[in-house]
């Protein structure tokens, strides 16, 4: 049931900037892409972020890690491999969301052509959409594993 809800999440992630920019069309009769970039800045870290609390969680819940704990695995490779699965689902996400927003854009601009012009994203608009929104979604993926590996580590000590 989490993971439906956690894809459910992710799915509205990815269709809220094309659903804002039509709101935004439909109430004000401007169309304007900061807006979008804006709400997937914002809301696109949330996804490394589940992802690596659902992973390490599921360990925890489910025991899927009690076979790697008896191997003898360096703990630096297993970590990198968890964060970059999160990585590339947070680009894949960026890169789905961003063309989805273009697209209802375009589409707009078919159905409204004397309201709506077809615009694509300015530079500023791509620098904060890519770049910025990858590192920060990976500085908030850094913090979280550590964050919970940290408490994983200091419970088995404690045992």
């Amino acid at each position: 049931m989490t993971l439906k809800r956690m894809l459910l999440s992710f799915g509205f992630l990815c269709f809220s900037p094309v659903a804002m920019v039509c709101l935004l069309l439909y109430f004000t009769g401007t169309l304007d892409l900061s807006y979008a970039v804006l709400l997937t800045v914002l809301m696109i870290p949330r996804v490394p972020t589940n992802l690596i609390a659902y992973s390490v969680g599921g360990e925890k819940v489910y025991k899927t890690g009690e076979a790697l704990l008896s191997t003898p695995l360096q703990i630096r490779p297993v970590f990198l491999a968890k964060c970059m699965i999160p990585v590339l689902v947070t680009a894949v996400m960026l890169t789905l969301s961003s063309v989805l927003t273009l697209a209802g854009v375009y589409i707009a601009a078919l159905i409204m052509p004397d309201l709506v012009s077809p615009q694509g994203y300015t530079a500023a608009q791509l620098i904060l959409l890519f770049p910025v929104s990858l590192l920060s979604s990976i500085a908030m993926m850094f913090i979280a594993a550590i964050l919970l590996c940290g408490s994983e580590l200091r419970v088995r000590a404690c045992m």
